[in-house]
Formats: C-alpha cells, sequence, structure tokens
C-alpha cells in the first residue's frame, strides 16, 4: 500500500492511511451503507424481511409501512398518509436524502397510478427507446413476434472469427441490455432472449438476424407494459401460476424447456424460462421437472407475501396442462419409471400434502406459460401477454 499523491506525509513517507470513515466509490462502501441503514431501521423499530433483507416493515392495528431500499433508492409503502408522512420525517433526521414525491420513475422502469380505476401499470418504453436508439434500430420496421416458428440453428453454425458486421452489431451487450427488460417487465421476450444467449459465446450471421429480429419486435411493442388491478374482495387463490415445458425441443441436445409465471393482481409478478439441465425420457418427466422449479419459486413468494401482511396464507395454484404429471404428484405409489426424480417427487408431494399448494388442470391452448418455453405463432403469443397482463398503453388506457 502506498500513500496517495498529494498527501504524502512528510514525516512518516512509509506510512499508511487508516480509513476512518467509508468514502463513496470505495469497495466496501456499498456493504457499510447497508449496514449503517439497517442499524437505522430497526433503531427506529422496522423489521427486516426473512425472504428478502432489502425490505422492511413496521406495521400497527390497519396500519401498513413497507419500505424497500435498492443501493440509495428507497420506496415506500403506506396506507395511511400521517405514519408515510412520519417514516419520512424520521428517515431525515437519520440520513440525508431527497424526497421524490408519488413513485413515477424508478431504476429505468415508469409507474403509472390510476387510483380511480385501482390500476398500477409498468413499463419500460424509455428504456427501449433508448437501447433501440444506441444500435441504430430506431427507424426499423417492427415485427409481431420476437423469433420465427421454425428455429433450426446449432452451434456448429456459430463461427469465432468477428466479421465487420458482428463489430457494428455487438451481439453480447445488445442481449445484456435486453436481458434488463427480461428482469422488470417484459416475460413476452423472456425465451428469445434465453435462446439467443446460448450463442452468445461465437454468434454467426444467423443468430445477429435473429437478434436483430428481436429488437424489431422491440420496436413494435415498445410501448407494453405490464397493468395490476384493484380487486376488492380479494380474489382467491391470489397467488396462480402456470408452469409449462417444452419436451426436447432443443434439436441439437434434445434437451426440454421449462417456463412458468406467477399472477397476482392480474398481472405477472415473476417468470422464468430455462433449458433443463439434464434430458427427460417422457413429456410426464419434462413437465414434472418444470413444475418442481416453479414450486421453488412460489414457495418463497408464498413467504414473502405472508411477511408483508397484505395477503392471507391461502395455498398457491399452480395450472399444468399435463394429466399425467398432475397424476403422478397426487399419487404416492413408487414407480420404477420415476425413481430417477424421487427427490423432485417427493418435493411436490409434500407441498401437497401440507396445503400449501393446489395443482389443477388447464387446457393446452389457455396455457398461458407456453410462449415462455418456444417460439409462439401470433395469435397465441399476444393471447398470453394479454392474459398475464402484459398489454399496450393504447389498450389500458392509463
Amino acid at each position: 500500500m502506498e500513500q496517495p499523491p498529494a498527501y504524502i506525509s512528510k514525516d512518516h513517507p512509509t506510512h499508511v492511511c487508516k480509513l476512518v470513515k467509508s468514502l463513496y466509490g470505495l469497495k466496501q462502501y456499498p456493504r457499510q451503507w447497508y449496514e449503517r441503514f439497517t442499524t437505522c431501521m430497526l433503531h427506529l423499530g422496522y423489521i427486516r424481511f426473512q425472504s428478502d433483507p432489502n425490505v422492511y416493515c413496521r406495521n400497527s392495528t390497519n396500519v401498513i409501512l413497507l419500505l424497500a431500499i435498492y443501493v440509495d433508492d428507497i420506496l415506500i409503502l403506506s396506507n395511511s398518509n400521517d405514519v408515510l408522512s412520519k417514516a419520512k420525517s424520521e428517515l431525515h433526521a437519520s440520513i440525508s436524502m431527497q424526497d421524490m414525491g408519488a413513485l413515477h420513475y424508478c431504476l429505468g422502469i415508469q409507474v403509472f397510478q390510476d387510483h380511480s380505476h385501482g390500476h398500477i401499470r409498468i413499463s419500460q418504453q424509455s428504456y427501449v427507446e433508448s437501447l433501440l436508439t444506441k444500435y441504430n434500430m430506431s427507424t426499423c420496421k417492427g415485427v409481431s413476434t420476437p423469433l420465427p416458428i421454425s428455429l433450426k440453428i446449432k452451434t456448429s453454425s456459430s463461427t469465432t472469427t468477428p466479421t465487420s458486421d458482428m463489430v457494428a452489431f455487438p451481439y453480447a451487450n445488445i442481449l445484456g441490455g435486453i436481458r434488463y427488460l427480461v428482469t422488470c417487465t417484459r416475460p413476452d421476450i423472456c425465451f428469445a432472449a434465453n435462446f439467443l444467449s446460448r450463442y452468445m459465446q461465437a454468434p454467426s450471421p444467423i443468430h445477429t438476424q435473429h437478434l436483430k429480429r428481436l429488437l424489431r419486435y422491440l420496436q413494435e411493442t415498445k410501448d407494453f407494459g405490464i397493468t395490476y388491478s384493484a380487486s376488492q374482495p380479494l380474489l382467491k387463490p391470489f397467488l396462480t401460476c402456470y408452469s409449462d415445458a417444452d419436451w426436447g425441443g432443443d434439436e441439437e441436445t434434445l434437451q426440454s424447456t421449462s417456463g412458468y409465471v406467477y399472477l397476482l393482481s392480474s398481472g405477472a409478478i415473476s417468470w422464468q424460462s430455462k433449458k433443463q439441465e439434464r434430458v427427460t425420457l417422457s413429456s410426464t418427466e419434462a413437465e414434472y421437472v418444470a413444475m418442481t422449479l416453479a414450486l421453488k419459486e412460489g414457495i418463497w413468494l408464498k413467504h414473502f407475501l405472508k411477511e408483508t401482511t397484505l395477503y392471507p396464507d391461502h395455498p398457491l395454484l399452480l395450472r399444468c396442462d399435463n394429466m399425467s404429471t398432475i397424476m403422478l404428484a397426487k399419487n404416492l405409489k413408487h414407480s420404477e419409471l420415476t425413481k430417477h426424480i424421487a427427490m423432485k417427487l417427493q418435493f411436490t408431494r409434500e407441498l401437497l400434502h401440507d396445503g400449501n399448494i393446489e395443482i389443477v388442470h388447464v387446457r393446452t391452448d389457455e396455457q398461458w406459460a407456453d410462449f415462455l418455453t418456444k417460439s409462439t405463432q401470433k395469435t397465441k403469443h399476444y393471447e398470453s401477454c394479454n392474459h398475464i397482463g402484459l398489454k399496450s398503453n393504447q389498450i389500458t388506457n392509463i
């Protein structure tokens, strides 16, 4: 270690400086800030969530006060204006902060609140427009689906030699920007982004062509956002999941793709599309693996919602379009055909036995997680978007 330039001590030039107070920009600063903020919250009487350490609550009789933090951005929710004002005053007295008023924009997400109709809508239209402008696609012609129906791409078609077009159109950088959209507000491009990410190490011109198509789809649907609607009384079950799998969908490895989406207040709150780790021997097994993946997320969501005290502890509802998978989960009989997935079987069966979940059958044409496992037709794609609350701003009229 050396003393920084212009601050070298004449009396002790070989000594080093001891850090008394954490400085912004240093490696350990985020941890120091989080520890200070947590200490402040606990001192003010807040309780930190077990399911998410970045969320705090201080509820009382008929009054709800929730606080969430991401780095140095803080969101506060309460059903009492007086309690909300008091919480802000306490934070002002403890840390230096600026009150930005009602939530309209946070971390690249636009938030629209319609109190008269009980709607909240989140969108990333500004982010999409900046992404298209950055990569010279702001004037491109839009398309109606993220990827074509027939996807026959193999790793062998990739090339490790960068061409001039690949340098001008950075494949990995663009997918990184799209990934943030997938994480926050755009489940409709989740499968497409994951599929194209498989060829990130050595993309070929055909991969670049499909990535440009995905950007053209974003141009067509840049005003899409998720709308959440309040319901009185609260719908039961309030937490619903659609789970699906595309058996052997990868033509090169014959591995299946899992997909699920969770709905709350008529809008999607969690979704994932993931290629399964191993080849499954039947569609029943592929669906069961997808169901297990969905239930792991569902148990965490159920625990998180319970800690908010906003929702009662009701079992979550999982909808699957494979009757064999549902019967396998409900049947406790041991079978030689399923002993290689015994742990996944036991995990789901215990949840069913304890009353934490309910599994029901849904028709394939009403399986709204289908577009998370493969590229679908235009009609099915937009039906799925509509039923998970993902709509155009012109449709929602907010």
